[in-house]
């Protein structure tokens, strides 16, 4: 990742539009963190900044055939495109023990 040009990619849609914003942006920034750590990319990254702000404010990703069930919840959740609908912290901390422990047992079998 290239930190000077990383935080662009983690915008969301109420950032962009200048609507006021709250810690709700913090899990966004969460959510595009942690799809870029899974799948190697930002979620909505383009060629031109402009295509990519318009798929974030769009709401216009993909989760790749290879995400498991599991992470494409998370993530879905982190990124909703409402802001009201995305999780809390303390939310996100119980869904990241959830999928903690999922990876765990599943690994012991």
């Amino acid at each position: 990742l290239r930190a000077r040009s990383f935080s662009k990619h983690t915008f969301s849609a109420e950032v962009l539009d200048k609507k006021g914003h709250s810690f709700e942006v913090d899990i966004w920034a969460i959510g595009c963190i942690l799809y870029t750590l899974l799948f190697g990319r930002p979620p909505f990254e383009t060629k031109s900044l402009k295509e990519t702000y318009s798929r974030i404010k769009m709401n216009q990703y993909r989760l790749p055939s290879t995400a498991s069930q599991t992470a494409a919840h998370l993530i879905q959740n982190l990124l909703a495109a409402d802001p009201a609908k995305r999780p809390t912290v303390k939310q996100v901390i119980l869904l990241l023990k959830f999928c903690a422990l999922r990876v765990l047992s599943c690994a012991s079998i």
